[in-house]
């Protein structure tokens, strides 16, 4: 996964020189309250009951005069579907100028389950 998420960032880095690169990180904590179902434990029937680590977001914003990239990392089981990822990529370009979205999970079995269609709840 992470040679996957490094020769993506080479591809997209390649053209560009330090003199004209800048860039920004941040790491939030997306940490759901207790009380929800794990996503990897099909055999457990009860929802979490506390919380033994922090899940986060970490986004990498790398920006060149001409393009904004952005590498976002989900301690999640897996990304959402297409219907997810067209909505970030617009709000991502409209809100901050992101053009290029790169989003992938973690593959932590000790996340809550997610969504995977607009009408799953």
């Amino acid at each position: 996964m992470r040679l996957r998420l490094l020769a993506s960032a080479a591809f997209f880095l390649a053209p560009l020189s330090a003199a004209g690169l800048k860039a920004g990180a941040v790491r939030v904590d997306i940490t759901p309250p207790a009380g929800l179902r794990l996503m990897g434990f099909a055999d457990l029937t009860a929802p979490a009951t506390g919380v033994l680590d922090p899940l986060h977001a970490r986004v990498l914003v790398l920006e060149t005069a001409e393009e904004r990239l952005a590498i976002v990392t989900l301690d999640v089981c897996r990304t959402l579907g297409p219907w997810w990822f067209t909505s970030l990529r617009e709000r991502a370009k409209s809100s901050s100028g992101i053009s290029h979205p790169l989003v992938v999970a973690t593959d932590t079995h000790s996340a809550p389950m997610i969504a995977t269609s607009t009408t799953t709840t």
